[in-house]
């Protein structure tokens, strides 16, 4: 009987360790996890460096990413309008295939676009989301492309691992939140990343 309550004791004390870990390896992790604003103080000191495309280029390509691949061929398809009233009208959800490469080594992978009424008439700022969750994912309610040939039904963040990593992580893990993002003039673009270099060998 005591053998059996130090097991569960240990299965206890290992499961908090795990619990306590996966909550601490991410900025978005519980404390991280809101998104107000408000409540936050301003960045010290103010940032005024200009920026400089080629230099920043050259740093990630020499401490990140390695060499920026050149010389490959990189198409996209006409927008297929999925919403063109996307959230009540303030908005439209479109989807591009882009291809980078030729022959057997190019890659093809759906990018999704949630433009506000504004790109409409004029120019505005664009985030780009190269996210690790489908687009399934990112917009759960939406028939947008899963990548393989299909239509998404929904979310793939459902079930236990949905649950947990929701919980510590926060809605937003894989969830876009657009609406914040159309009331601030933004446009979202979100990609999968595995679509061009999947996440295994």
């Amino acid at each position: 009987m005591l053998g059996h309550s130090i097991k569960w004791i240990l299965r206890a004390i290992i499961f908090a360790g795990l619990c306590l870990g996966l909550a601490n390896c991410t900025m978005l992790g519980l404390n991280y996890s809101s998104l107000e604003t408000e409540n936050k103080p301003a960045p010290t000191p103010e940032l005024t460096a200009r920026f400089d495309a080629a230099a920043t280029r050259t740093t990630l390509e020499a401490e990140l990413y390695g060499p920026w691949p050149s010389n490959l061929p990189v198409s996209a398809s006409s927008p297929r309008v999925i919403d063109a009233n996307y959230l009540g009208g303030t908005g439209t959800l479109e989807e591009i295939m882009v291809t980078i490469g030729a022959g057997d080594t190019a890659r093809t992978f759906p990018v999704v676009l949630a433009l506000p009424n504004r790109a409409k008439t004029e120019r505005v700022p664009l985030i780009i989301s190269q996210t690790f969750a489908d687009n399934c994912s990112v917009f759960p309610n939406d028939p947008v492309s899963d990548g393989r040939g299909g239509i998404c039904a929904g979310s793939r963040m459902g079930g236990t691992i949905g649950f947990v990593a929701t919980q510590i992580f926060g809605t937003f893990i894989a969830e876009a939140p657009i609406e914040r993002y159309f009331d601030a003039g933004l446009g979202y673009a979100s990609t999968d990343g595995s679509g061009f270099v999947p996440d295994q060998n």
